[in-house]
């Protein structure tokens, strides 16, 4: 290797650099990711301008002068984002608007046309409290690990939860009955669930085995659930008759399609 093709080499390998570079910002830059509950949904920036969205999905976006973005669904539906990519506000086909505004990238406040209003109140990182229009609120504590440990209601009752050291739920205790755990739960090695109990002592055993789980609760009802492998439940059944059950299907973007119920009814 001389030095010239050294210098050659690492001319390419820059050039290589600056190309792939170039290319991930375009994928970038051209690729709006809208994330709701239960899907998430790409749109590809067009030649022209517009935004050519994921198979399936009917909704139209387009990009706004200062740079935020509207997404109007097939039912009339605006949804505006602001120029951090979160929702802003939320219009219905009746012009109804729900309105949220931000601070130091907190959600702050939701209000909407009826004058009703919410107002987030944080501890660092946590809500510490909400409080609407009419003064109500409920209030929200945590652990050092930022495990809720205690939600306090509106009628000023408490719930309060309980961990193990990994940070795993292990009880949660309801206001009327504070002494005594509502659910108690315990897990494995590898934080797989194992057992839950109730508050009258009736425990339910969990059995992990990759993609099958067989939960069987305090009367010995036996429940096979089968799960893909991005876990998402695929198959239900009783354990009395295995080959009858509810199958479920998902789209590419693991989205839930069809669910098939055991007589062969189908919801789309």
């Amino acid at each position: 290797l001389t030095d010239n093709d050294a210098d050659k080499s690492t001319e390419q390998l820059l050039i290589a650099s600056i190309a792939q570079r170039w290319l991930m910002e375009q994928l970038i830059d051209n690729v709006v990711t809208v994330s709701e509950a239960d899907r998430v949904s790409r749109f590809i920036k067009q030649p022209d301008g517009s935004y050519l969205p994921s198979p399936g999905y009917t909704g139209t976006l387009i990009k706004e002068g200062d740079g935020s973005y509207l997404l109007t669904t097939k039912q009339g539906v605006e949804v505006d984002f602001n120029l951090e990519g979160r929702l802003a506000s939320w219009k219905d086909p009746n012009d109804n608007i729900t309105t949220l505004t931000y601070a130091d990238n907190k959600l702050q406040s939701v209000s909407n046309s009826f004058n009703r209003t919410l107002t987030f109140s944080y501890d660092g990182a946590y809500i510490s409290s909400i409080t609407d229009d009419s003064g109500r609120s409920v209030a929200y504590t945590y652990d050092g690990s930022g495990n809720l440990t205690a939600f306090l209601d509106v009628t000023g009752e408490t719930t309060t939860f309980t961990y193990d050291p990994d940070s795993r739920l292990t009880s949660i205790y309801y206001p009327a009955n504070p002494a005594i755990p509502h659910v108690t739960k315990t897990y494995d090695a590898l934080g797989r669930i194992v057992t839950q109990t109730d508050g009258v002592g009736n425990t339910s055993d969990y059995y992990l085995s990759g993609f099958r789980t067989e939960l069987v609760n305090a009367a010995g009802d036996a429940t096979i659930l089968y799960f893909n492998d991005r876990g998402r439940k695929i198959f239900s059944a009783c354990a009395c008759s295995p080959g009858l059950g509810t199958s479920f299907e998902y789209d590419g973007y693991n989205r839930l399609v069809r669910k098939t119920f055991p007589e062969g009814n189908r919801e789309e």
